[in-house]
């Protein structure tokens, strides 16, 4: 319940799904990540490197369902949360990521991942 309250709030469905992300902004080079969530509006990601809150970013990264696709979005920083100090993870940092633009089509194929992942 809690969860589509979330989504109704967000105006869009989230997905738990994994894969590598390509992320860069104009104060760090290009860097990897890690997926979290991700919805057409946005993404929350992990990884190592912070990024500061209102940083524009642009983020590569390849859906694999139904059929391989590139994806290019730029969009902006709206949070950052460091994992707890002491943590040894190389991913210390989340973020999240809110699109430029909402991507409709990214929805059928983040369904289809969710359901690859969960066999």
């Amino acid at each position: 319940m809690a969860a589509m309250a979330d989504e109704i709030r967000r105006g869009a469905r989230r997905f738990e799904v994994w894969f590598p992300i390509e992320i860069e902004s104009e104060t760090t080079d290009r860097d990897v990540a890690i997926s979290k969530d991700v919805s057409p509006k946005g993404i929350l990601l992990a990884t190592p490197t912070r990024v500061e809150v209102g940083a524009e970013v642009k983020i590569r990264f390849t859906l694999s369902s139904p059929k391989p696709v590139e994806h290019v979005v730029e969009g902006v920083i709206v949070r950052v949360e460091r994992k707890h100090k002491q943590a040894e993870d190389i991913w210390r940092y989340q973020v999240a990521v809110q699109f430029d633009q909402e991507i409709p089509e990214l929805e059928e194929a983040l369904a289809l991942m969710v359901i690859d992942q969960n066999i």
